[in-house]
């Protein structure tokens, strides 16, 4: 089969349920996917170290110190209308939303649709509520700040 390009919609996003304790990185994840994803964005950062001397002919120079990684992703509201019921999926990361400590940090996946994979241990930043106009759909983002690295599959 050919080698495609991949629209992001097909991206698939979940969190670990059972992370800390039983999942995680070193453990057994079971993974609940977050529905209502309509886009999602990445975002890296980095930190150097000014390591310019003599020898660099006037030319800086710089080591990399650290890096860090941001997904951000955006949601439609998901609920049942009629029993009020809310995705499971949004209810685990809202409620990293605000933990703190160890107990902030989850365990997400995003996968393509080939399978190909990416975990890692995040903390979350959100707004809590839906905002717009009176006839706008019920959006809000989160945004998710790596914690370590990446690891791809």
């Amino acid at each position: 089969m050919a080698i495609e390009k991949v629209i992001i919609r097909d991206f698939a996003f979940e969190v670990d349920s059972v992370y800390p304790g039983a999942g995680g990185p070193s453990g057994t994840p079971v993974w609940v996917s977050v529905g209502g994803n309509t886009g999602m964005k990445s975002s890296e950062a980095l930190k150097t170290v000014d390591v310019t001397d003599k020898d660099d002919a006037g030319h800086e120079a710089h080591l990399p110190s650290s890096r860090s990684k941001t997904f951000t992703i955006d949601l439609l509201w998901m609920e049942d209308p009629s029993a009020g019921t809310r995705d499971p999926g949004q209810i685990l990361v809202e409620a990293l939303g605000s933990a703190v400590g160890t107990a902030g940090l989850g365990y997400f996946r995003v996968s393509s649709p080939g399978a190909g994979l990416f975990t890692f241990l995040a903390s979350v930043k959100m707004t809590k509520l839906p905002g717009g106009d009176e006839s706008a759909e019920g959006s809000y983002s989160m945004e998710l700040k790596v914690s370590g690295l990446i690891a791809v599959a």
